[in-house]
């Protein structure tokens, strides 16, 4: 309702939106910190052109959360991460939840049972749950803590959006909402073409 109200997202989508359960989740559990935490989103593409980086991207996922962990952010117990891998649909992988240095958390490793990779690109879908999901604990925290979070969005794909219900600028405008708020850190989209390991 508040995007809506800013005028951020459209009527049609603030309906898509009021009927999808999935958006509707407990704020993260951010106790007293020393600084304003990080919001980090994951974002890992697994259609169907994907299959021949498979193991790739899987063994570069677990270098990135060995990174990840090992960030000093992560050692201040700032850092959260969302991640969702995407094809015709979104999966959530697991939701905004803090990272352990020592990884006894619930974040979510990329394997062969949980990446497959089949179908289409459903990227502005992806991104758009994704982002609407950040601005709702960020709206949270404010509200609760008067905290406001950094965000940073990290996006792995091989190709275009060709699935999606959601349109370029939809996205363009939670992103401008966020840049207004002053809570996106960074956003960075990984691609590649052509063959040869990730």
């Amino acid at each position: 309702h508040k995007l809506y109200k800013k005028k951020i997202i459209s009527e049609e989508n603030l309906e898509k939106n009021i009927e999808n359960e999935s958006l509707y989740n407990e704020p993260s559990n951010v106790k007293n910190l020393l600084r304003n935490p990080v919001f980090s989103s994951l974002i890992i593409d697994a259609s169907g052109s994907m299959h021949p980086y498979k193991s790739s991207v899987i063994e570069a996922h677990r270098e990135a959360l060995s990174a990840i962990r090992g960030s000093m952010i992560c050692r201040q117990k700032a850092l959260f991460l969302m991640q969702h891998t995407f094809n015709r649909e979104s999966t959530l992988l697991n939701t905004l939840s803090p990272v352990d240095a020592k990884g006894k958390d619930s974040i979510i490793s990329l394997d062969n049972t949980n990446y497959n990779t089949t179908g289409t690109t459903a990227l502005y879908d992806t991104l758009y749950d994704a982002i609407t999901r950040l601005c709702q604990e960020a709206d949270a925290l404010k509200t609760l803590k008067g905290r406001k979070p950094e965000i940073t969005i990290g996006i792995l794909t091989d190709g275009e959006d060709n699935e999606s219900s959601y349109k370029p600028q939809d996205i363009r405008d939670l992103m401008r909402y966020m840049e207004e708020e002053k809570m996106i850190r960074s956003s960075v989209v990984i691609g590649w073409t052509g063959t040869g390991d990730f």
